[in-house]
């Protein structure tokens, strides 16, 4: 069950994002996620502003080519990679937020049915609680967040506004349409960096809502070898197949609408981190900086926020798996009354499999998935420093 705290300050969030494009409305009566086809208008407009912006990217990396420039080349080939990323991350709350409001809905109903159904009154107490000394430093995060990231943006383009990065250098610095479009595009610029990071705000919040709720009915559907009984409603054999299906529904559904996403997102921002770190390596090593120093510390900054907010998801994500795992094994020391009961629960036990986040067959998020992130990407870093020493 979402807690008083999480509707208040999950509710105010998707309230103001409203403003800066997102789709969403949170009824706070019902506490339900909706969407209106006026602000859906407003998101797709803004996600084909960040095509356009993704197409004069890719114009200036076919005209830093063609050029020879590869002092701005290198720069704008991570830039690419990034604003790629965006593009792909931000898809579904643009085309699909009928079916992200779905999940929203479906994940906090199903959480709620499972409290009022088999759990106790001092138990739901003692589990809200919980909750929110875990959530509540999430929230304070994306919060900060939030704050932060469209200053940066604003403040790059401010100190640097001839980098090839924005739309505006195109024009000659000091001429009468670079100071005409000087202010509108900085307003643009912030504007945009707000809806990025509503959206990342709006999909962590809820994402580490379904996790911590997870965690606690997997440590409640554990059968220990010594008498527990916290959670005890739902271990018994006619509850826990029934949570135990609900779960896997609630991970399909996540899966078709955000999970076909998760692999591509992965791809592309393992890239970005190669690139960029390569790009600040060769930078530093150089005897005269070639690119603003501004732009180096905005993108080495970059580089830590998406890495760690990624792998920090991988971390999380994957113990869904390790948990379901345990959850499995620990059955074996279950106890029925009846020879009926044992039977059944036995033909349910080898029907089920491990929980998983992500989409089955495609991409699917285990403990070890971090693990071959951060491999994957300190290889490739190395092998592009390797190349750099060559040279």
């Amino acid at each position: 069950m979402a807690t008083d705290l999480f509707c208040k300050c999950y509710g105010q969030t998707i309230q103001l994002s409203r403003y800066f494009g997102l789709p969403f409305t949170f009824n706070f009566k019902t506490k339900r996620v909706s969407v209106t086809d006026f602000l859906q208008g407003n998101t797709i407009l803004l996600h084909l502003f960040l095509v356009a912006e993704l197409i004069f990217v890719l114009f200036q990396t076919i005209r830093f080519k063609m050029m020879g420039d590869y002092t701005h080349l290198n720069f704008i080939i991570p830039i690419l990679y990034g604003i790629i990323w965006l593009f792909v991350s931000l898809f579904p709350v643009a085309y699909r937020p009928h079916e992200l409001a779905y999940l929203f809905n479906f994940l906090f109903e199903f959480f709620a049915c499972l409290d009022h159904r088999y759990l106790t009154r001092q138990e739901r107490r003692e589990l809200n609680k919980d909750f929110d000394a875990y959530w509540i430093w999430i929230y304070a995060f994306t919060k900060y967040l939030r704050m932060a990231f469209p200053c940066i943006i604003l403040l790059h383009f401010v100190l640097v506004p001839t980098n090839p990065v924005h739309i505006i250098s195109i024009f000659p610095k000091n001429s009468p349409l670079f100071v005409i479009f000087f202010v509108p595009y900085a307003i643009s610029v912030t504007y945009g960096a707000c809806f990025v990071v509503f959206v990342i705000q709006v999909l962590l919040i809820a994402g580490m809502f379904g996790v911590i709720r997870l965690h606690q009915i997997f440590r409640g559907i554990q059968f220990k070898s010594r008498e527990n009984n916290f959670l005890a409603g739902l271990r018994t054999s006619t509850s826990l197949p029934i949570v135990w299906r609900s779960i896997e529904l609630l991970m399909r559904l996540q899966g078709e609408v955000v999970g076909v996403f998760l692999l591509p997102a992965q791809a592309i921002l393992g890239k970005f981190i190669i690139v960029a770190t390569y790009l600040i390596v060769s930078n530093g090593s150089a005897r005269k900086s070639e690119l603003d120093t501004v732009s180096v510390v905005v993108l080495a900054g970059f580089i830590v926020l998406v890495g760690v907010t990624w792998v920090v998801f991988l971390i999380y994500a994957g113990t869904i798996h390790k948990c379901s795992r345990k959850c499995m094994v620990t059955w074996r020391n279950a106890r029925w009354e009846g020879r009926f009961e044992g039977k059944y629960f036995k033909m349910f036990k080898k029907s089920c499999k491990p929980i998983l986040f992500g989409y089955p067959g495609y991409f699917e998020v285990r403990s070890i998935s971090v693990v071959n992130f951060v491999q994957g990407t300190i290889k490739g870093i190395f092998r592009a420093l390797l190349t750099l020493d060559g040279k």
